[in-house]
């Protein structure tokens, strides 16, 4: 499998003030940025679609990615800690790939 050099992104492009929409939501193509140390690439599989969510968009600031917990794969590494082909937990947000350090890992996916 090749590395992406993008990711596909949600953002919110209006808070809801009222009723959510299609219209509330955009979808964004963004460069990845190069792993430093202590990073790793995940693909994220599976996105978190709460109750609580509707409190993150009424909170968020307009442009801001769309933040929800994740389980995904880990593509790439520069961590001592995980290595490719991990399945790891976090608060990756609505996206295809995302960098995240180490420390935006909560636990290892069963």
């Amino acid at each position: 499998m090749s590395v992406p050099t993008q990711q596909h992104i949600w953002t919110l492009a209006a808070p809801p003030s009222t009723s959510i929409t299609k219209d509330n939501f955009k979808l964004e193509t963004r460069p990845l940025p190069a792993l430093s140390a202590g990073q790793v690439l995940v693909r994220v599989e599976y996105l978190s679609n709460d109750p609580v969510t509707r409190l993150i968009l009424s909170g968020s600031p307009a442009g801001a990615p769309i933040g929800t917990a994740s389980i995904g794969t880990v593509v790439q590494s520069s961590s001592q800690k995980y290595k490719a082909g991990d399945r790891v937990c976090g608060q990756f947000g609505w996206a295809d790939y995302v960098v995240v350090p180490e420390a935006g890992i909560t636990a290892p996916a069963v």
